[in-house]
């Protein structure tokens, strides 16, 4: 069965609904488990990417998303940041911060993966690959997004 909902989702600013269709998974009349034992899925309603949230002062092209980001750790007075990303195997790519982008109220951050040999397989695994960079202003109380459209949680060290 397919039918609108409006789940709510606990958010920086307070709960808010997200238009969204809910999917439940049946054969014979009975409910069926499908990829990670779920027998129900939510999928967003396709308008809803434009009422979503987004930094004043950052183009809305790096909207999406990117899950499984590990905290980011902010040192030096909140001028340093170290960042743990999901990319390929070390043997294969090289992976570093590409820009950084600064407004008022956001930073968001490009990663680029740079393969050693392009053209070449390269196996479909993924592991943690460290990268750091440094703002021209403390981060403060500034979103940290990754160019996927994820906010990155951040813990300051120092």
């Amino acid at each position: 069965s397919v039918r609108r909902v409006s789940p709510e989702f606990r958010t920086d600013r307070g709960h808010r609904p997200l238009p969204a269709w809910r999917i439940e998974f049946a054969v014979a009349g009975r409910r069926t488990r499908v990829g990670g034992g779920a027998s129900a899925l939510l999928v967003l309603e396709p308008w809803a990417e434009e009422r979503l949230w987004w930094p004043e002062g950052l183009s809305r092209r790096w909207l999406g998303g990117m899950p499984g980001l590990s905290a980011g750790l902010v040192m030096d007075r909140g001028r340093t940041v170290r960042m743990v990303v999901s990319g390929p195997l070390p043997s294969y790519a090289e992976v570093r911060v590409r820009a950084v982008h600064e407004s008022r109220t956001a930073v968001l951050v490009e990663i680029e993966e740079l393969p050693y040999r392009p053209g070449s397989p390269m196996p479909l695994a993924a592991v943690g690959r460290l990268v750091v960079f440094r703002l021209r202003e403390a981060l403060g109380a500034r979103v940290l997004v990754q160019a996927g459209g994820v906010p990155v949680e951040v813990i300051s060290v120092g």
